[in-house]
């Protein structure tokens, strides 16, 4: 778990227990840690929880009502329309930017602190996939998570495991 406004990151740390929060351990390892705001670091966290806890209500009403079968059918068709509309979208940059039907875009950026996030992005317009390649990014350093960026399988992505395990949407390459 990570703790951007917090500088912190926990390998593991039950935030609940027997439906209470833990609020003077987490505050504890917060301090500890060096944190600033802890009161308003607290404050997100139990925002987040809560929004977890009406998500499993809603999800709990919604398959009593409608059954699991009928939730997880309709789950799956908003998780093919996504995939399908990302493909899409892909296909048309390709189009638009006039590139051949296995191309490549580029990008570089710095970071404040003067780190550079390097992208190659190839999109193949046939398959409807795209490859990103962060090679010659900068290594992640201190409390900047670039890690992400290094990973040469779909941990790194950020698209849902449904999509790129089907459709090939992202992979990630580089150093």
């Amino acid at each position: 778990m990570y703790f951007p406004r917090a500088r912190m990151a926990v390998e593991s740390f039950k935030l609940v227990e027997n439906d209470l929060f833990r609020e003077k351990e987490l505050r504890s390892m917060l301090e500890e840690a060096g944190s600033r705001q802890v009161k308003d670091v607290i404050s997100d966290i139990r925002a987040q929880v809560a929004a977890n806890n009406k998500g499993i209500a809603l999800m709990e009403d919604l398959m009593s009502s409608e059954g699991a079968a009928r939730v997880q059918k309709y789950m799956k068709e908003i998780q093919n329309t996504a995939a399908v509309s990302v493909q899409d979208m892909l296909r048309r940059i390709s189009i638009e930017r006039g590139l051949k039907p296995k191309d490549s875009v580029y990008a570089e950026d710095f970071m404040d602190n003067g780190l550079r996030i390097k992208l190659k992005l190839t999109i193949d317009r046939d398959l409807g996939t795209a490859e990103f390649d962060f090679a010659g990014t900068s290594a992640e350093v201190g409390d900047q998570l670039l890690s992400f960026l290094a990973s040469s399988t779909d941990e790194g992505c950020t698209i849902p495991p449904a999509l790129t395990s089907r459709f090939g949407i992202c992979r990630f390459t580089g150093t």
